[in-house]
């Protein structure tokens, strides 16, 4: 796994930061690679730095030859909305290929996440 942050000033002297945790995956029976945002935090929200940290670690991974993103938003009612105005979404058919599918708990790569409090898997986005 890897980590970025960024760092940004919003008026005066105050700094503030957001940083994200990803998992970059070799395809297993292809070349290239896809990953995983694990976790996202921003110490104040709704002022652009999320997104600023979002479209550099994109880049970042575009470099990597990483093709597909892939996050379980936390359904808390901010995050679903962050995360589909950056161009990720639910998808029917997912842009990973089914041995990429499989949860960890059975050997495979992929980190489904959970909300406790319902006790239930949080959806899968993607963004290509």
């Amino acid at each position: 796994a890897s980590s970025g942050d960024a760092l940004g000033h919003a008026g005066g002297d105050h700094l503030y930061c957001a940083a994200v945790t990803v998992r970059i995956n070799p395809y297993q029976c292809r070349h290239g690679r896809w990953a995983q945002i694990l976790n996202m935090s921003t110490r104040r929200e709704r002022h652009g730095f999320g997104t600023l940290l979002i479209a550099g670690l994109e880049e970042l991974l575009r470099r990597e030859s990483v093709d597909v993103i892939i996050l379980y938003p936390a359904w808390n009612g901010r995050a679903p909305t962050f995360w589909s105005s950056i161009g990720f979404a639910a998808c029917q058919v997912s842009h990973l290929p089914s041995e990429e599918l499989v949860t960890h708990d059975r050997g495979g790569p992929l980190l489904p996440e959970f909300e406790t409090l319902r006790n239930s898997q949080l959806p899968r986005w993607e963004k290509r």
